[in-house]
């Protein structure tokens, strides 16, 4: 996550990649699925689409709980320009979904199915460390909507390099540097200032 953060995306890629060699799947592999995913991100930012959307493929796989690796292969389908399919693979996992979660909440924003407003008063928890991890959350996904140019109601719009890295930047104030949104932000950030 750091190499990612920094911009490094060659050392992101080698080091996902090793410790995704080093993990044996199952549903308990943390390491696996956050290797898998890093290396699926890095491989997006550095233009490498359909590396990235193998990896991710991979990742929903292995992992078809997981909602936030759902969410991750709908924006790699997304920035590969497969708008179509990533707005009808979101749309069928929402409609998948059994129960309320935190990650289905934030799928069916992609979705179009709630507003950024809705989303953010979803994020809200009376216990603090939950309400910080989920704003981390929320605000690296509405960051990655406005680089996608992923409008309400799920429609297409300009993406908002500005509104954007507002959102990072309140994403990486929460604080939770355990959580990988933290660390994405940074390197989203980062990529900004160097365009």
């Amino acid at each position: 996550l750091f190499y990612f953060s920094q911009c490094d995306l060659a050392r992101t890629i080698t080091a996902s990649q090793k410790a995704a060699e080093n993990d044996n799947p199952g549903p308990d592999s943390y390491w696996l699925f956050g290797s898998l995913s890093m290396l699926a991100e890095a491989r997006d930012a550095k233009g490498e689409h359909a590396e990235a959307m193998a990896t991710s493929e991979r990742v929903v796989q292995l992992f078809p709980e997981r909602e936030f690796g759902h969410i991750r292969h709908f924006i790699h389908l997304y920035r590969a320009g497969e708008v179509d399919k990533a707005r009808s693979y979101i749309g069928g996992f929402v409609s998948s979904l059994e129960k309320d979660t935190w990650g289905g909440t934030v799928a069916r924003f992609y979705a179009g199915r709630i507003t950024e407003k809705a989303l953010m008063e979803a994020s809200n928890s009376k216990v603090p460390r939950q309400d910080a991890e989920q704003k981390c959350e929320a605000y690296y996904y509405l960051g990655i909507a406005q680089m996608l140019g992923v409008g309400t109601g799920g429609k297409s719009a300009p993406p908002d390099t500005v509104k954007a890295a507002e959102y990072f930047r309140a994403s990486v104030a929460t604080g939770v540097f355990d959580y990988s949104e933290f660390w994405r932000s940074l390197g989203e950030l980062n990529r900004l200032q160097g365009m």
